[in-house]
């Protein structure tokens, strides 16, 4: 597997916990997507949940904000690397802002989403979920939601996609739709 380089990234105006990031000056070609902030606004006036499901982690990020909420959270990460690099940045967080809990972490090999989503072996108080097109994804994620569930979607697509996604989940499933950053919604069933 390919070696990446990570850096301490310390709290600024946006960030409450600090965290590492991928060193974009050592690994050419990434950019960053996804910043603490995005995190900190979806988890701010939720309600705790009791159990999460994570497909992805934001090499650990939004696993410690949503450790602030979710009793419970399992995390499905791609390969034992990526999950040793998620767990030190999640745990990491401890130190400084508190007992990060209860977080189980599943490597998921290399099957798709779609695969992972069939084979969760319960259903969930919440999904998170960060890829494009997620609009495909949302009858599986509705069937591992329980009842007034909720999910996290992280929309990476364009802005057409994420009108769909959010027209979907309006009409189709009755979901009133919060905004927590241009990219992540909180949907939560009316």
């Amino acid at each position: 597997m390919e070696q990446i380089s990570l850096r301490r990234v310390f709290p600024g105006n946006f960030t409450r916990r600090s965290h590492w990031a991928v060193d974009r000056a050592k690994n050419f070609g990434y950019a960053l997507r996804q910043h603490d902030y995005i995190y900190a606004r979806a988890v701010k006036d939720e309600e705790e949940i009791e159990s999460l499901c994570e497909i992805g982690s934001d090499i650990g990020r939004s696993t410690a904000w949503f450790s602030e909420i979710a009793q419970t959270i399992d995390v499905y990460e791609q390969g034992a690397f990526w999950i040793d690099i998620c767990k030190t940045q999640c745990y990491n967080q401890q130190k400084a802002y508190g007992r990060i809990r209860n977080v189980n972490w599943y490597d998921t090999g290399s099957i798709s989403i779609t695969e992972v989503l069939k084979t969760l072996p319960k259903q969930y108080h919440a999904i998170k979920l960060a890829t494009t097109d997620v609009i495909d994804y949302v009858p599986l994620l509705m069937d591992k939601l329980l009842p007034k569930g909720r999910l996290f979607i992280h929309e990476e697509g364009t802005q057409n996609s994420k009108n769909r996604l959010v027209k979907m989940l309006q009409d189709e499933y009755n979901m009133c739709i919060n905004r927590a950053d241009i990219d992540l919604f909180v949907a939560k069933h009316k």
